[in-house]
């Protein structure tokens, strides 16, 4: 996944809210997409994207 790729993070992210755009539910609800919000909550993220990344971990209910 586009997330795990050294230097792609933000893209990953950006990736992943445009999904829960057009299919929150699924997202919402998805293992592998938990398990990857709580796999960048360790990385280095620009501002931007760690705030946006807060917010999807708080609505799929990711505790950080």
């Amino acid at each position: 996944m586009l997330a795990h790729l050294r230097g792609r993070e933000a893209q990953g992210v950006a990736a992943l809210l445009t999904a829960e755009q057009i299919a929150p539910q699924r997202i919402h609800a998805n293992a592998p997409v938990k398990d990857t919000v709580e796999f960048l909550t360790d990385q280095q993220l620009p501002a931007h994207a760690a705030r946006e990344l807060r917010g999807l971990a708080h609505r799929i209910g990711v505790s950080l």
